[in-house]
């Protein structure tokens, strides 16, 4: 749980606005790089969903920011490094930290003209495959990236030679390397953070257990696993497949979850039947063949199968696998319930691309799309830490993710008078203030406003704030007064 003074001074701004204090490690060999990078976050969080120009505000500083992105200096792992160091701090004093992995892809398809890009599902369609894993907390708030690979794919393979070739060989290899990198991460914490790499059914490959296990022989405090299986595997026990192996154990409980609407089907509540088992995964068959030395890993398995699901709806049917020892029936609740955040990540692409609008930049050159699609990310990523920050700290104030000037030129437009309250709003508040100003209703069944709503009222306190600031200058706050 993030809470009390030091947490806010892990959250919050201090004495710098958030971009200064996010990128004050930023290392690119240039002061004035380094000064350009802030402003450029700065501007991007303003204006989420403007296109550069727009966002930058005048033609100098756009014609500044184009040459910030083509400089050689400027990479996108010089971007997130900062990021990362800044999430390192906000991971501070956390029990569980789940590293959550997935991949979407970037289409830009409709720019023809920018060079570099690899291809997407088809040879008719461009872009960037893009695969970041983002550290959660356990109750749900994004807490930063701790990784981002870009896969420039050049060609389309040929399904028939993948069983064939090891994990390294292929584009699968992504799993492996966010896991890597996740131990990498995890060695600038302190040992009482437990780090779980949460995947979804792509991830479920002999590689990539084998990958932990062998970090985990290595060091026990290296990162977890957590996986949803997407294959029936054979296992070495009497019942030779894991879904008929693990069904065979008994049920240790059940747990209700709610279930999110869904196109056309309500919201409801499902009933899951949990049951758990130590399995041993067998190898590939048709590698175990060609490596010998291959031998079945020791995993658990925690099965969570909604027994009696409503007519005409598909039954809720996960079958997790992890690293993680499973003794009892609260340890493999704990497993489902940090799968359930998973779709954090799902969320981050949505504001990541209907929010940031990544895929409407046009840069030119794939180089200058990755340093961006860096900046975007991080952006992205707090739009959606201030979403589910105000929902699980409400009761902070304002003042820790918002600067003085920005509550109270809310403040001001809210209650119509050129007076701010002597203190500050809760954060609660202020965010629920920030989602109507994006459309939000804020009626009593409503609950709390969402990333959409609020990247759109971001937009509007930017305007709303620049106003304000132009008739409370310091200057003539201060002649008043000596008047």
């Amino acid at each position: 749980m993030i809470q009390g003074q030091e947490s806010g001074n892990a959250l919050g701004q201090g004495e710098l606005n958030w971009a200064e204090q996010e990128f004050v490690d930023a290392h690119l060999g240039d002061k004035r790089l380094e000064k350009r990078m802030i402003e450029i976050a700065k501007a991007f969080m303003e204006h989420p969903e403007a296109q550069i120009p727009q966002a930058m505000g005048n033609w100098a500083a756009t014609k500044a920011a184009y040459r910030f992105f083509d400089q050689p200096r400027v990479t996108m792992e010089k971007i997130l490094e900062p990021h990362r160091k800044a999430t390192s701090q906000r991971l501070k004093g956390q029990r569980v930290a789940l590293a959550i992995q997935d991949t979407s892809f970037i289409d830009y398809t409709n720019h023809p003209a920018t060079e570099g890009l690899g291809l997407l599902s088809d040879e008719n369609h461009q872009g960037l495959i893009v695969h970041p894993t983002l550290a959660v907390s356990e109750e749900g708030v994004p807490l930063g990236l701790i990784d981002m690979q870009i896969l420039d794919r050049k060609t389309i393979g040929v399904k028939s030679q993948r069983k064939s070739k090891r994990t390294e060989e292929k584009e699968s290899r992504k799993w492996l390397e966010s896991y890597r990198a996740t131990v990498r991460f995890g060695q600038c914490l302190s040992e009482q953070t437990h780090l779980v790499n949460v995947g979804d059914r792509e991830g479920d490959i002999y590689d990539f257990f084998a990958e932990v296990l062998h970090h985990k022989g290595l060091n026990p405090t290296a990162p977890d696993v957590l996986v949803r299986a997407a294959r029936d595997r054979r296992v070495e026990h009497e019942t030779p497949y894991l879904w008929a192996f693990v069904k065979s154990r008994e049920v240790a409980g059940t747990l209700v979850i709610e279930v999110r609407r869904k196109d056309k089907l309500p919201a409801r509540q499902a009933q899951l039947s949990i049951r758990y088992a130590e399995v041993a995964i067998k190898p590939p068959t048709a590698r175990s063949a060609k490596e010998k030395g291959l031998k079945p890993l020791v995993i658990w398995a925690v099965y969570a199968h909604e027994e009696h699901p409503p007519k005409g709806v598909e039954a809720i049917s996960w079958m997790l696998l992890t690293s993680m020892a499973v003794g009892n029936f609260q340890e493999a609740l704990e497993k489902v319930r940090w799968y359930t955040l998973r779709w954090t990540i799902e969320i981050y692409f949505r504001v990541l691309k209907s929010g940031c609008r990544i895929e409407e930049r046009q840069l030119e050159a794939a180089h200058r799309l990755k340093s961006c699609l860096a900046m975007d990310s991080i952006i992205a990523w707090r739009i959606l830490f201030l979403t589910k920050v105000g929902r699980g700290l409400p009761e902070l104030p304002a003042t820790i993710l918002f600067e003085d000037h920005e509550w109270k030129a809310l403040c001001c437009f809210i209650s119509k008078t050129p007076h701010p309250p002597s203190e500050a709003p809760s954060l609660g508040e202020m965010i629920r203030q920030i989602g109507k100003l994006g459309g939000f209703l804020g009626r009593q069944s409503d609950g709390d406003p969402g990333s959409t709503c609020l990247w759109r009222g971001m937009w509007r306190l930017t305007d709303i704030t620049a106003t304000w600031k132009i008739f409370n200058k310091p200057s003539q706050a201060k002649d008043m007064g000596n008047a």
